[in-house]
């Protein structure tokens, strides 16, 4: 017990002896108006609401948690037909975003059809029509530069976007990759590799119709010491 417990103890008990009070059950009820007025204009207590038990049941991240499981729930019969290792041309053009030991989780669900592609996205797409140049295999991997009715000119690995010097951590362009100046259609994307070594400088960047994408690379999965996001 702390030395202010002792004295409100001991002043407690002095005022019931000298008759001043009267002790009942565990509380003290002093007789005199002006000595209960003066001790209240003393005395300060620092109470703190209780929380309410209602409300502490159903608080946000508790609700948030809970619709997490669900959805991942729902989601598992579709989990292991969405998740992808890559061909040859996947691990070099996207190296080293993408390693060969990588198992990634690819959106097919909600991507492109409810969730627009957007600048920087790591997509999935099928090369088998609508493609200006030939890939050696029928689906390949790129990150979107540009987007829709945007104007792009690349000389010399310097990207030019709607008229503007364009530049990202994300981007390393080989030095001497150049694409004459475009405007993008109204379902056209420009995509590009990671990896500035990549050998093709004919299929590093490409112009990619929407309807080719199959899917947005979101969560590598394995190995355990790469698990995370794909960025």
């Amino acid at each position: 017990m702390g030395a202010d417990a002792l004295e409100l103890s001991r002043f407690s008990r002095l005022c019931q002896s000298s008759g001043h009070s009267q002790k009942r059950g565990g509380r003290y009820r002093f007789y005199h108006d002006l000595l209960r007025e003066h001790l209240a204009t003393q005395i300060t207590l620092d109470l703190e609401p209780k929380p309410d038990p209602k409300q502490k049941r159903f608080q946000l991240p508790w609700l948030v948690k809970f619709s997490l499981w669900i959805a991942l729930v729902a989601l598992l019969p579709l989990i292991p037909a969405n998740i992808t290792q890559f061909n040859s041309d996947f691990l070099s053009a996207m190296s080293p975003t993408i390693q060969t030991s990588d198992h990634i989780w690819v959106d097919r669900i909600t991507y492109s059809r409810w969730r627009p592609p957007q600048q920087g996205d790591i997509v999935i797409f099928t090369t088998q029509e609508g493609l200006a140049v030939e890939f050696p295999y029928t689906f390949a991997t790129r990150r979107i530069l540009a987007l829709p009715n945007d104007q792009l000119r690349i000389r010399n690995g310097r990207i030019q976007l709607n008229g503007e010097p364009f530049t990202a951590d994300y981007l390393h362009l080989p030095p001497d990759f150049t694409q004459p100046s475009i405007t993008l259609d109204a379902d056209e994307y420009y995509l590009i590799g990671d990896n500035p070594d990549y050998p093709d400088l004919e299929t590093f960047g490409i112009v990619v119709p929407r309807e080719n994408m199959e899917g947005e690379l979101l969560l590598r999965v394995y190995p355990l010491n790469r698990l995370g996001l794909v960025e």
